[in-house]
């Protein structure tokens, strides 16, 4: 998809301001306790040209192999992290024709039962479409 950039990272704690700005504390981090509290952020990136229509991001948590990472609930059936939303990507008043937009994102994942010693990788699909460069991985400790 060439019009837009995505970079996740992840951080202790991240969230969105009401006007749309990025607040982080603890950011960079790449391994994890378990279970696992921490915050998936980054910056999409549009082009002009997906301003006014509707975009649907993904996200999902892998494990090693690939696979989506599930857990038991308390009523015995199987979780897992997979959202997904869809918004109309809206430029702001003033903004020029031809800017890019700068949407930011981030998604706190609390109490996780990840595996020790394991590593996994939270992947970004928009509008069905996903690259490799669009994941961040990290670890666990063991």
């Amino acid at each position: 998809m060439q019009h837009v950039h995505v970079k996740l990272y992840l951080a202790d704690y991240a969230a969105v301001t009401p006007d749309s700005k990025l607040t982080t504390v603890g950011a960079g981090i790449s391994i994890v306790g378990t279970p696992a509290t921490f915050t998936v952020f980054g910056i999409l990136d549009w082009a002009w040209g997906g301003v006014g229509q509707h975009h649907t991001v993904e996200m999902e948590l892998v494990d090693e192999d690939g696979h989506l990472f599930e857990f038991p609930l308390p009523d015995g059936s199987e979780g897992s992290v997979k959202v997904s939303h869809t918004q109309p990507l809206v430029a702001a008043p003033g903004v020029e024709p031809g800017t890019r937009i700068q949407s930011p994102l981030a998604m706190p994942l609390n109490g996780l039962p990840l595996k020790a010693g394991s590593r996994y990788e939270v992947r970004i699909t928009i509008d069905g479409e996903t690259d490799p460069e669009w994941y961040v991985g990290f670890s666990t400790r063991s």
